[in-house]
């Protein structure tokens, strides 16, 4: 389970890699920290959440007329609180989701210090975005309504968005909406969808008058409530702490044959759990399917596991790494299945973890996002290649056909032959690409044992797949639409086999913004340390993960050496975990898609 880059390199020897989510950061150059007020102080605080709450967000709040901003972080039930006595109000608040990365954002606004509460979550930032500018009290009301007569179906226990002083990130009320309802803005309007059925969705003018189309719930045999979603992630967060202690517990959340989409089955999660302190931290809700006469409540959900970092270069320079930890993104399905007593149906049983949506094989697919630039001797740089996307297939599989490893990804696959990504509209099926297992003296240098896009006489050895039908896949996967067909041998005959519907999500917008930089000191160091005759003992430059972003590494160009930081900080890397002597080195993130983006500074020739 630990997150690949699936490009030839693993950074980390442990369950976890560069990316996800982080604990104990400080605040940003410039900014003063906010502090633990007392009963005297002045105070704002509130609750950041999406669904479930964001967990070690960095909060800024900036009052009117240039009287400041201050920052804190949320704690593990997404509250924050911070004096503001010297701001002057209206104060606007921002919310970066550390965790989930890439372009999360949250908004807010406390309008005076009547009631001392500003809540951040998608409908708060949704009507800021729609109302621009000119927002008053009686504007910000109206909106607020009206989003709350959309919502009527979803028993959200009141429309004081803002400053509801009961809201709390617990799958219940309007948290509890949030894990049900897509929220977004276009054209000006609020849009909201039903992540349940996408058929269902209602949009409207926040400023407008008159009644507002509802959005209708969908239909309850479609899915478990969040609160026993809800209830089922904290039991697996519980069940990893028993495992911890010694304590067999995973049998109480995990079906029987439970499979991620890294090939892990029960017996590593104990493994793991058993070595390092797991635990789990909300969950987000993707989709869901009708219920059939075995299977109901089914729903594909991502975990954010909590993972402790176990490496120095995984917060390279950073302090108390005993105290960090990460959340990792674990797309996993949930399901309860009918109980069946000599052929007859009992009744449903408990709802559990059944594992991956490729399960019993594995597979990842996910985004890959690129930009190219040169990096000249003085320090100066040019874009040469636009932000580009891609999409990779990663289906790993051991070295012989048959034979197994100790990698479980490689022994679930151990005899595929290929995979199709494959796009079902109305019953009818087509690829729109695919991998395949390369023969013997193919592709002898591709990184890694894995399928790759074309092995005949090694002309593709690449797991990264390129072309327009990329740029539609988040749609149609929202759409149930995308699946995986793995091609095995058995015998002499080949097996068919279709996963479930699979899950890739991407940002809405990918431009260089969401790529972390080097400034000018840093790209002439660097320049020096790739390309001189005798690499140096070190290399000294400045980084800075991507706003957004909880973390970026650095690598060489051949994705064999390199560090990560969870903050601006500059460092000092020896040449032992930064290498010479290449042509390129670069900037590596994930986001809570679990998409990769990378950032190549080639290194101009002297």
């Amino acid at each position: 389970m630990h997150i690949r880059t699936s490009l030839g390199f693993a950074l980390l020897a442990t369950l976890a890699a560069c990316g996800g989510g982080g604990g104990g950061s400080s605040s940003p150059a410039g900014s003063t920290a906010g502090t633990n007020p007392n009963e005297n102080t002045i105070t704002l605080q509130g609750v950041a959440a999406v669904g479930r709450p964001i967990v070690n967000g960095l909060v800024t709040i900036t009052g009117a007329n240039g009287s400041g901003s201050i920052h804190t972080t949320t704690d593990m039930a997404g509250r924050y609180i911070a004096a503001t006595q010297n701001l002057q109000y209206p104060l606007t608040i921002v919310v970066e989701d550390r965790n989930a990365s890439s372009g999360i954002v949250l908004r807010s606004l406390a309008l005076s210090r009547q009631s001392g509460i500003a809540h951040a979550h998608p409908i708060t930032t949704a009507i800021l975005d729609t109302l621009g500018s000119d927002v008053t009290a009686q504007r910000l009301r109206n909106a607020e309504q009206r989003v709350g007569q959309a919502l009527q179906a979803y028993a959200i226990g009141g429309d004081f968005f803002f400053e509801d002083p009961d809201f709390r990130a617990d799958s219940g009320n309007l948290d509890g909406a949030l894990d049900l309802v897509e929220v977004s803005t276009a054209n000006g309007d609020i849009l909201l969808s039903s992540k349940i059925d996408r058929s269902l969705s209602t949009r409207f003018s926040a400023t407008g008058s008159g009644d507002v189309g509802p959005l209708p719930s969908p239909d309850h045999r479609m899915h478990a409530t969040p609160t026993e979603i809800a209830s089922l992630v904290q039991g697996l967060n519980q069940a990893l702490e028993n495992e911890g202690l010694g304590q067999n517990s995973l049998e109480n959340v995990l079906h029987t044959g439970f499979k991620d989409d890294d090939g892990f089955e029960l017996i590593h999660l104990r493994e793991a759990a058993r070595n390092i302190p797991l635990g789990t931290n909300g969950y987000d809700l993707l989709a869901c399917t009708p219920d059939s006469e075995t299977i109901l409540d089914r729903c594909y959900i991502r975990v954010f596991l909590r993972v402790p970092l176990l490496s120095s270069i995984e917060d390279f320079g950073g302090e108390n790494l005993e105290e960090q930890f990460e959340l990792l993104p674990y797309n996993l399905v949930i399901e309860r299945r009918m109980v069946f007593q000599n052929g007859t149906a009992t009744g449903p049983g408990p709802l559990k973890f059944a594992g991956g949506a490729n399960r019993p094989l594995a597979a990842t697919v996910r985004h890959v996002f690129s930009q190219t630039v040169v990096a000249r001797p003085d320090g100066t740089a040019a874009v040469i290649r636009n932000p580009t996307i891609a999409v990779e297939m990663f289906v790993p599989v051991p070295q012989l056909m048959g034979s197994m490893s100790g990698e479980p990804g490689e022994n679930s696959n151990t005899n595929a032959l290929r995979v199709e990504l494959l796009r079902t509209q109305n019953g009818n099926s087509n690829v729109l690409a695919g991998v395949r297992r390369a023969g013997n003296n193919e592709c002898t240098n591709a990184p890694g044992n894995a399928m790759v896009v074309n092995p005949t006489n090694s002309a593709n050895c690449s797991t990264v797949l390129e072309g327009s039908f990329v740029q539609s896949l988040a749609e149609q996967a929202q759409m149930k639409e995308l699946s995986l067909a793995f091609y095995s041998a058995n015998g002499s005959n080949e097996v068919r086999r279709e996963s479930l519907p699979i899950h890739l999500g991407r940002p809405t917008v990918v431009n260089s913004d969401v790529f972390a930089k080097l400034n000018r000191a840093s790209l002439r160091a660097l320049h020096n340390h790739g390309t001189a005759q005798n690499t140096p003992e070190s290399v000294t430059i400045a980084l800075e993960p991507a706003p957004g972003f909880a973390s970026v590494c650095i690598v060489d160009g051949r994705f064999e050496s390199g560090v990560c930081v969870r903050e601006r900080r500059s460092v000092r890397i020896p040449s032992t975990l930064l290498r010479g002597q290449t042509s390129s080195y670069v900037l590596l993130a994930l986001d809570h898609h679990n998409n990769i983006y990378l950032k190549t500074y080639e290194l101009q020739p002297l």
